[in-house]
Formats: C-alpha cells, sequence, structure tokens
C-alpha cells in the first residue's frame, strides 16, 4: 500500500467516526503549542500562543466546554513552535504560565481565580539571557511548582531547576540539575519534568554523552529540594552527532515513573532500571497516569496524533502534531489532551473519564 493511500485510509476513517468528532474541541484557529493543566477541582485550562501573546482557555465541566480566550500576557519575541511555547500547571486551584522570550528571559504569570486574570509577568532565570534556547517545562505536586530549562549561561548547554512554593508568586534561587562530563547536554530537545502529590519529582533529559543523545532521568522524592543520581533510560543507545529535537514525556505517581521518548524513528516506553518497550514509529511523545493508568500519545509519521490508553492498543485521535496532557496531581480524575491541528490550530479532547 503506497504512502498516499495509507494517509487517505486513515484519515478515511478518522472523518467516517461522527462519535468521535464532536470530542475534539477547537480553542483557536491559529494557536500554537496548546498546553494543559487541571486544577484539584476538575477545572481546565488550556494555554497557547498566537504571535507574541499568550491567551488562556477554561473549561469548568472537565473539559465539555471551554470559555473564552483570556490573555495571560505577551513577551516580546516569545519562543514558539517545535516544543517552546508557553507551559501550564496548577497547583491547587492556581494555575501558573511560564514562557520564554527571544532574549533569553524565562517569565511567569499566576491566577488565583481560575484563569479569569492573570498577575505577572515575575522573572524565573537569574540570569536573564540563559533561557535562550527557548525549550523548558513545568509541572505541579501538591505543594511546590516546578520549572525545568535549557540553560547557557556559560554558553554550554545544561539542565537548570527552579521551584516556587507559593503558587508562582516567587522563585527559588536558580540551581544547576546537571551538567554533562562531555560538556553539554543535547541542544535543542527539550526537557521534561513531572510531580505528584507526594512529594515526588521526576525530570528527564535528552543527553549528549560519549557520542549518544540517550534520555537520562533524575528523582527527587522531598518537593524537588534534592535529587538522586541521574540514569539512563533503556538498553539501547542512539549515536548520532546531531539534535533530534524531540525531548520525549515523563510521568511519576508515588513509586511509578513512566517514560517514553524517541530514538531514531521509533517511540519506547520505559521505567527506570528496566527495558525499553517499542511503540512503533513516531515522535513527540507525551505520558501522563490518569485513573486507569498510564496513557501515551505521540505522532506518527503519516501525521496522526495516536493514543495508547493503558492496556489498549493505539488508536488515532486526530491530525496535528506536539500533543500535551494535562491532569491533576490530586484530586480530579480529568485527563486532557490537546494538540496542533493543520487546520484548526490549538485542540483538546477529554481522554478520561
Amino acid at each position: 500500500m503506497t504512502r498516499g493511500l495509507l494517509t487517505s485510509v486513515l484519515f478515511g476513517a478518522l472523518a467516517a467516526a461522527p462519535a468521535e468528532a464532536p470530542a475534539t474541541i477547537v480553542l483557536a484557529a491559529h494557536g500554537k503549542q496548546p498546553r494543559v493543566a487541571v486544577s484539584s477541582e476538575g477545572t481546565v485550562a488550556v494555554a497557547y500562543g498566537q504571535g507574541d501573546e499568550i491567551f488562556c482557555r477554561v473549561s469548568r465541566d472537565g473539559g465539555g466546554h471551554y470559555g473564552e480566550p483570556v490573555r495571560v500576557g505577551r513577551l516580546e519575541r516569545l519562543m514558539l513552535g517545535m516544543r517552546r511555547g508557553p507551559q501550564i500547571a496548577a497547583v491547587g486551584s492556581t494555575f501558573v504560565v511560564t514562557a520564554i522570550g527571544r532574549e533569553g528571559a524565562l517569565v511567569s504569570w499566576r491566577s488565583s481565580d481560575a484563569g479569569r486574570s492573570w498577575a505577572g509577568p515575575t522573572l524565573v532565570n537569574d540570569r536573564p539571557e540563559s533561557a535562550r534556547e527557548g525549550l523548558h517545562a513545568l509541572a505541579a505536586g501538591a505543594r511546590a511548582v516546578h520549572v525545568v530549562w535549557l540553560d547557557l549561561r556559560d554558553d554550554r548547554t545544561k539542565i537548570f531547576a527552579s521551584r516556587s512554593l507559593d503558587g508562582g508568586k516567587s522563585w527559588e534561587a536558580n540551581h544547576q540539575l546537571y551538567e554533562s562530563p562531555d560538556g553539554t547536554v543535547c541542544e535543542c530537545c527539550q526537557p521534561t519534568v513531572a510531580a505528584d502529590d507526594k512529594g515526588g519529582v521526576a525530570v528527564m533529559w535528552r543527553n549528549s554523552l560519549a557520542g549518544a543523545r540517550d534520555m537520562f532521568l533524575a528523582r527527587s522524592t522531598d518537593d524537588g529540594r534534592s535529587f538522586g543520581e541521574p540514569q539512563k533510560l533503556g538498553e539501547g543507545s542512539w549515536r548520532l552527532n546531531a539534535c533530534p529535537m524531540d525531548g520525549g514525556g515523563v510521568a511519576v505517581s508515588g513509586a511509578r515513573v513512566a517514560t517514553v521518548w524517541r530514538r531514531e524513528e521509533t517511540v519506547y516506553t520505559a521505567a527506570p532500571g528496566q527495558a525499553e518497550t517499542s511503540l512503533g514509529p513516531g515522535r513527540n511523545a507525551t505520558v501522563a497516569f490518569g485513573p486507569d493508568g498510564a496513557s501515551i500519545a505521540w505522532q506518527n509519521a503519516l501525521g496522526a496524533i495516536l493514543l495508547q490508553r493503558s492496556g489498549s492498543k493505539p488508536e488515532p485521535v486526530g491530525r496535528g502534531k506536539f500533543p500535551a496532557f494535562g491532569f491533576a496531581a490530586s484530586g480530579s480524575r480529568t485527563l486532557i489532551l490537546a494538540w496542533e491541528d493543520p487546520e484548526s490550530g490549538a485542540v483538546a479532547r477529554v481522554v478520561s473519564p
């Protein structure tokens, strides 16, 4: 079967499934890099970029309907695209959004009224030009908000982190989480972070070590105050003298940690210290622990977003790229998936319950 025929069959099947169509909601025709957070009460907030502005739309019925866009803020020369763009997290009922401008300042906004208004920006990185690669990630547990980014403060790419204990009002001093013995981690793969309601934090990044671009993970059990030794994920290795611009995804829930990432043209999933399992061809994978276990999403070579729920086979849920999950560290059981659709822009749909 030719690639063109495969594409027609796949998208024809999507179009022929009327039950699926209403579940996917268009949030912004020109929205880029949508990211999702769910509060402990079940309020869903989706942040996305448009030009130099950041907007947020909120659902108070678990992702069934969304209110009008609310402007979070503007950042001159907002870094947007290829997993660059605004990030959002919820700590309790407070939402926090972070973003990076072209000059390298990483800043945050916060909303304590369920996304109706936003305060900020507040500077996160204490060297305002150090995040100029534009790649970062945000997560929140029950008590703290965590942000990680690619930092270039001495012109070598390292993994830096900070956290907020007051819902994004202020940020602790930046600290270096990892420096490769070879001088730099992978230069343009997004680092990722996840947190749970028991003080667990997991940070994943693509390393550049001895000619290989493999994924590494560091864990904390004390809300990010300290981290254990980084460990390589999976048993295989990717020898590559380039950056694939694909950082994968990580999720943590108590003793459980799930990771998904790309090696060559294949997406893999692995738990720390265990062999990886192939999910098939694709890229830009993400993972979350929902009420029924781990759910994974990625984009395949035909431009479809695939969703694999715990214990089930992958299913196409739409067209597009850069999928992202949103869920609550505690409280709500709602799990939302958002992505960029090539025609509709920023879209989202309920994955569970």
